[in-house]
């Protein structure tokens, strides 16, 4: 019942088996864009096991995950803040990466971590590069950043269908949804601030989530 409350909300058509990197973007990676980050997890098991990520540097793109459990995958178009764009950019530039010859690889190889790829492209110069484990930081970053760009989207959908159909629920994703922020998880924190405040004036939710809500909309006003 939940898979089909989600799908009533998303409304997506998939075009199956096709990378979203592969898919069109006219519309969103057009005009004076001169940059490509392209974005690739899969490790099975995972809460989430498989992203794929693809923006530009105008911030527009597109996101495709999925979700442990379920058999579809989940579609959205991205539009980044600009500082969003700005950290990947300062990271890329800090590794210097599509210019560097480095694989940034450990001295061990940890398969179950997953698999990542990165596919850059900067005007004419590109790179692209698959590890499992990094010991780099600015490259952990780098993919903390992406992941927490498909985690925001699913924990955003997940406030939506709890308000309207799974009240009760409430307080349980406010507690999942405080140590996201905690853990620097999620990309933009920002962008719940709508939500969360809305959230505050929602009677269909109990006391304590609407009072957590509240704490959190405090939270990142702060760190504003």
């Amino acid at each position: 019942m939940y898979q089909i409350f989600r799908w009533l909300m998303v409304g997506i058509v998939l075009l199956a088996g096709i990378p979203v990197w592969a898919q069109s973007t006219n519309g969103t990676n057009t005009g004076k864009a001169t940059e490509l980050y392209r974005y690739q997890f899969e490790r099975e098991g995972f809460e989430i096991p498989k992203i794929e990520v693809e923006v530009n540097d105008k911030g527009h793109g597109k996101l495709l995950y999925e979700k442990k459990g379920e058999t579809e995958p989940v579609t959205a178009d991205l539009e980044l803040r600009p500082e969003t764009v700005s950290r990947i950019q300062a990271l890329l530039a800090k590794l210097d990466f599509v210019n560097s010859t480095d694989e940034y690889l450990s001295s061990m190889d940890h398969p179950t971590l997953g698999v990542t790829i990165f596919d850059i492209r900067q005007g004419d110069r590109k790179r692209a590069l698959t590890f499992t484990y990094t010991s780099n930081v600015p490259l952990q970053q780098l993919a903390v950043l992406f992941r927490g760009l498909a985690l925001q989207n699913e924990r955003l959908e997940a406030l939506n269908l709890t308000r309207r159909f799974q009240p009760l629920d409430g307080p349980k994703l406010m507690r999942d949804l405080e140590g996201d922020f905690k853990a620097n998880r999620i990309a933009e924190p920002i962008v719940f601030l709508p939500i969360l405040k809305s959230c505050v004036d929602d009677e269909r939710l109990p006391l304590i989530a609407r009072n957590h809500a509240k704490r959190l909309a405090e939270q990142i006003e702060k760190a504003k």
